[in-house]
């Protein structure tokens, strides 16, 4: 019997995943234990509308772990800004004209181009991530279940990126989807590449590999799931 973690730490994964034919296919095989990952608070709620016999429903508190560090968030903050894209630079643009902070932009466009520039650079950015990355959240989980792999359904989220680093520091295997089309582009660095990437188009799959490293023996092209009922019907 195998052990799958899925998180479901953003509102609109219950609409790419669990309302789809992933879900129903993937909770229905006798050999699989399924765990979903909820946010504190909302264990009810997804057990009235998506509770399977074969599945488990775990709740998480997001309140700030004491081994959060100051240099876990600069890593954090630095992740977030060192991907140099059109989006990210429109948004500096517009941040720099709102906030007149011309220094600070400054650092920020100097931070996104040396590191965008080379993939040395963002390899010792993710590792610093690592290093000094959150922990404990998920201790009790992985004790409990020891999973076989974490499917983090959202691979730019804070918390699929903890848990992410939880699992790479346990020698488990990590799944990860990213939410939409726009978020290679828009919301930094991929700080953890998993070992098999969903995406939704050729388009994504590109940016996966030119912005963030990953290999494209390592992604699969898998659609937009909650789209599947509009083209049935």
């Amino acid at each position: 019997m195998k052990t799958l973690f899925l998180t479901s730490f953003h509102g609109y994964i219950s609409r790419n995943l669990l309302l789809t034919d992933f879900f129903r296919i993937i909770s229905a095989q006798d050999d699989l234990t399924l765990v979903l990952i909820v946010p504190k608070g909302k264990k009810i709620y997804f057990e009235n509308h998506f509770k399977r016999s074969s599945m488990i429903i775990e709740e998480v508190s997001f309140e700030t772990p004491s081994s959060i560090s100051l240099a876990s968030l600069v890593a954090k903050r630095a992740a977030k800004y060192a991907l140099n894209s059109r989006s990210t630079a429109i948004e500096r643009r517009i941040k720099w004209k709102l906030e007149g902070r011309f220094f600070y932009f400054l650092g920020l466009w100097i931070l996104a181009h040396v590191v965008s520039s080379h993939r040395v650079f963002r390899r010792i950015l993710r590792s610093f991530d690592f290093y000094f990355a959150p922990r404990g959240r998920f201790d009790d989980l992985f004790l409990r279940y020891r999973p076989d792999a974490v499917f983090a359904t959202d691979m730019l989220n804070e918390r699929d990126i903890e848990i992410a680093h939880q699992a790479r520091r346990t020698g488990i295997r990590v799944l990860g989807m990213i939410r939409s089309w726009d978020n290679l582009t828009l919301h930094g660095l991929l700080r953890v590449i998993p070992d098999r990437l969903f995406v939704s188009s050729p388009r994504v799959k590109e940016l996966a590999e030119t912005l963030h490293d990953v290999s494209s023996k390592h992604i699969e092209m898998v659609g937009i799931p909650h789209y599947d009922r509009y083209i049935r019907g």
